[in-house]
C-alpha cells in the first residue's frame, strides 16, 4: 500500500438559480441611463482551493457568474472576470444568493494514517496497525 497526503486540492461547485421573484440587472452603458433587464435564471461557479504549503484556511472564490434574461435582444449575460472579485458591483440580490449558496469548504481526508499507513476507510481509518503512536491505549 503507498501512503499519501493531499498536498494541494481544487473543489468546483456549480450551482443554477431559477429565479421566482423580479429581479434585474443594468445592461446600459451609462449610469444617467440604465437599462433594466429581468433575470431568470442566474449560474454560478465557485472554486475552493486548499493547499498543505499555505498558513491561509482554504478560500472559495466565485470564479464565473452567468444570467439567463427575459429580452428579446439579449437572452444572457456575464460577470466580466474582472468583477468577479468585486462584489460590491453586484446587485445586492446577486450578492445574497451568492451569499447563501456559497459551498461550505471541503474536509481534506487522508488516504492512509500518516503514522502507520493503515488504509482508510471514507474519512476513518478504521483499525491502526500495532504499535502507531496515533491509537489511544485506553480506547
Amino acid at each position: 500500500m503507498v501512503t499519501s497526503t493531499v498536498s494541494h486540492q481544487v473543489d468546483t461547485h456549480s450551482v443554477r438559480l431559477r429565479i421566482h421573484d423580479e429581479a434585474t440587472i443594468d445592461l446600459g452603458n451609462h449610469p444617467d441611463y440604465p437599462r433594466n433587464v429581468p433575470v431568470t435564471e442566474v449560474a454560478v461557479i465557485y472554486t475552493t482551493t486548499q493547499s498543505d504549503n499555505s498558513a491561509s484556511a482554504p478560500r472559495t472564490e466565485v470564479t464565473s457568474i452567468t444570467y439567463v434574461l427575459d429580452d428579446e435582444d439579449d437572452k444572457t449575460a456575464f460577470v466580466h472576470p474582472d468583477y468577479l472579485d468585486q462584489p460590491d458591483e453586484w446587485p445586492d440580490w446577486v450578492r445574497a444568493l451568492i451569499d447563501q449558496h456559497r459551498p461550505a469548504v471541503p474536509v481534506r481526508k487522508e488516504d492512509s494514517c500518516p503514522q502507520c499507513a493503515a488504509p482508510a476507510t471514507g474519512t476513518r481509518i478504521p483499525k491502526h496497525r500495532d504499535g502507531c503512536p496515533w491509537v489511544d491505549p485506553n480506547a
